[in-house]
């Protein structure tokens, strides 16, 4: 089987190095690599998965991917010169949506990986006409609805709060897209000491906006994704002392999300996931060390105890997702070794 996985991996790079030099089906070629920039990840090859995401990005940059023109776009809100790389216009709504699809792929494999490797951004959202995020957000609404909802700057209007679309219209892939978005932008904030300080803020008011919109739905692996990567962006704001409630609260969350997970489920999970584990484990690994005396307040999130049983629930899930993701097992194993 390993040997069927590496001549496939061959064959893949072979592909798509051959597609480009015949400038075929560029679009594609930024999701495959996308896809292949998930399986290096997957296995741990993080300077590989973090190169093909790289030239994804380029691509997708050079295709206009980043800056789709909606039918009701306003003078000047796009710039005027022509992408880098032409391409003919879509053929109809579906190889349009395609394209939507395409860019908040890369988008979330560049926001959610480079943060767990602690790697720049592929694709900051600079604010430059040039550089600046336009593509709307994959919809599951038909084009003709563009007239009615206006044009908005996706990441800015969701940030803000400002979005005329509400949650339980949107698709999974669009949600994932927003959980992804913010498990980025609370990243930055984990050093910051100060809670008053204003890029805290402005990530807490978004995140806490997002987590009581998100529409409840049947259990999905991809629900189970935005939900796991919304309580790490809680994780994240944790402010510096060894028992900050909204963290644990939200630790304990994502080990009841694990509760739920049936046999069946664990080879679909996006492998992103062990990295959100990752960071509520070495959040509790960090209150035990530095909680002198067991205070247990009867659930199972409180206290020493409550802290240590979650911690063995998110070590045993990495232990079982690595059965699927080398990673997972990988980071099983660092933190058996950090409470040995």
């Amino acid at each position: 089987m390993q040997y069927m996985e590496s001549a496939f991996f061959v064959q893949v790079q072979h592909d798509i190095n051959a597609a480009l030099d015949t400038s075929d089906r560029l679009t594609d070629i930024v999701q495959a690599s996308s896809l292949l920039a998930i399986y290096l990840y997957m296995n741990n090859r993080v300077m590989e998965g973090y190169r093909h995401t790289f030239s994804a990005i380029k691509l997708a940059v050079g295709l206009g991917l980043h800056q789709i023109q909606t039918p009701n776009a306003l003078p000047g809100m796009y710039p005027t010169q022509v992408p880098l790389i032409p391409s003919a216009p879509p053929r109809d709504s579906r190889e349009f949506d395609d394209r939507i699809s395409a860019f908040w792929q890369i988008f979330m494999i560049d926001r959610c990986w480079s943060v767990a490797n602690g790697l720049p951004l592929a694709l900051p959202d600079k604010d430059t006409l040039q550089c600046r995020i336009l593509t709307p957000w994959p919809t599951s609404f038909g084009p003709d609805t563009w007239n009615t909802l206006g044009f908005q700057q996706p990441l800015q209007s969701f940030f803000q709060g400002l979005e005329l679309t509400s949650p339980s219209d949107e698709s999974l892939h669009t949600l994932k897209a927003k959980a992804a978005a913010l498990y980025e932008l609370t990243s930055r904030s984990k050093n910051v000491s100060d809670p008053n300080d204003w890029n805290y803020c402005f990530a807490e008011n978004a995140v806490e906006r997002f987590s009581s919109i998100i529409p409840s739905v049947a259990f999905d692996c991809d629900y189970f994704v935005i939900q796991t990567m919304v309580y790490t962006s809680f994780v994240h704001l944790q402010r510096h002392a060894s028992f900050d409630g909204r963290a644990m609260k939200a630790g304990h969350s994502i080990v009841q999300l694990i509760c739920q997970l049936r046999d069946a489920d664990w080879q679909y999970l996006d492998p992103i996931v062990s990295a959100c584990w990752l960071s509520a484990a070495e959040m509790y690994t960090f209150a035990i060390a530095n909680t002198k005396q067991e205070v247990y307040s009867g659930d199972l999130g409180g206290g020493v105890g409550g802290y240590q049983n979650n911690l063995d629930v998110l070590v045993q899930a990495l232990n079982t997702l690595g059965a699927y993701s080398p990673l997972a097992g990988d980071l099983a194993l660092k933190l058996e070794l950090a409470r040995s």
